[in-house]
């Protein structure tokens, strides 16, 4: 299960879109600087990255499910969203 990639931690897990999805924080083991925040299929498939910031975290999806708030650690703690879709950005 990509939970326990022995290459990342994953953590700060929210069910999102009525369990459509889980969305986590991922930071690698490697020492990499950036902390971004993934999103995955409730199955373990279809897995894409959600943001590209230096250090998100505390990831809360909305009710409908089409949003996920986070906290930008870097950015003065700003509260920032970004789509549960996510088209933009890489897969894993």
């Amino acid at each position: 299960m990509l939970l326990n990639d022995s290459g990342h931690i994953s953590d700060q897990t929210s069910a999102c879109g009525d369990g459509r999805y889980i969305v986590f924080r991922r930071v690698s083991r490697a020492g990499s600087a950036a902390v971004n925040l993934w999103r995955m299929d409730s199955n373990g498939s279809n897995v894409r990255q959600l943001t590209t910031g230096q250090n998100d975290r505390e990831p809360s999806c909305t009710r409908d499910g089409k949003w996920v708030y986070y906290t930008d650690q870097t950015d003065r703690q700003t509260l920032k969203r970004v789509s549960i879709e996510a088209e933009n950005r890489r897969r894993w």
